[in-house]
């Protein structure tokens, strides 16, 4: 059973990004960036679905999360093939796109299935529904833990092997089994520097843009610059955990 060093894997994503920072930089800009800025517009008011639904922005969720696996399937390539191009990287993360939403929507599919089997199961014996809530609510956090932990390895995974769907979600299953905690650790660090990074980076720009539209009197303009530099922080830090994972994943193939 094949297991991972989480210091080696830093190792060589440090290593890897000083090297080639000039070729994975532009990549991440243009398709994490890219993301990020079409989920700010999708979402003006922060995470306000009902603001987002009434002028037809929340479409933009779509696009946006294509953004997202494009740059992790192509930076998977380009850290995992040494040599090859950013041109065949880009064509080879385009023809895996398919197989990689099928898969997310397998995930999430198995996801809903399991939440709507434990609401059938609880809420008949809970008795109302503020019990009912408290019960199965820890539980669907616990699920989706499970799934969101194998999931980070599911770009490389499609990015690197000739697999079905399925066979992508039966290979995260064989490479997560023994490494579930470590996974659980690292997933776990991920989430905590990148929320922490944010907040630092989102009141740092608010205060500066706030100022400036003070100062020139262009609020509109200010506000998009914001978000542009809000989008590039999210750019490099989705690059450092795209690349880490990808070094995570050829370990244990290896």
């Amino acid at each position: 059973m094949a297991s991972f060093s989480i210091g080696a894997a830093w190792d060589e994503m440090v290593a890897f990004v000083r090297r080639e920072n000039g070729i994975v930089t532009p990549v991440a800009m243009a398709t994490f960036g890219i993301g990020a800025i079409l989920l700010s517009l999708a979402f003006p008011e922060g995470l306000a679905p009902a603001a987002a639904d009434s002028t037809g922005r929340a479409l933009l969720i779509l696009p946006a999360m294509l953004a997202l696996m494009f740059g992790n399937l192509t930076l998977s390539i380009l850290a995992l093939s040494p040599g090859l191009s950013v041109a065949d990287a880009l064509r080879r993360a385009t023809m895996r796109i398919p197989t990689m939403i099928v898969a997310g929507l397998l995930l999430g599919g198995i996801l809903l299935a399991a939440i709507l089997v434990l609401s059938v199961v609880i809420i008949p014996f809970a008795g109302n529904v503020a019990t009912a809530t408290a019960i199965v609510a820890p539980l669907v956090a616990i699920l989706f833990i499970a799934l969101a932990v194998p999931s980070l390895l599911l770009s490389p995974i499609v990015a690197m092997e000739a697999v079905s769907p399925m066979g992508a979600l039966r290979r995260v299953a064989a490479l997560v089994r023994g490494n579930f905690a470590r996974l659980c650790a690292v997933l776990a660090v991920v989430i905590l520097v990148m929320m922490t990074v944010s907040l630092i980076a989102t009141v740092v720009v608010m205060v500066v843009t706030k100022l400036l539209a003070l100062l020139l009197g262009q609020a509109a303009l200010v506000a998009l610059i914001g978000d542009i530099v809000l989008a590039a922080i999210s750019a490099l830090l989705s690059l450092a955990v795209a690349l880490y994972v990808a070094f995570v994943y050829r370990q244990l193939a290896s």
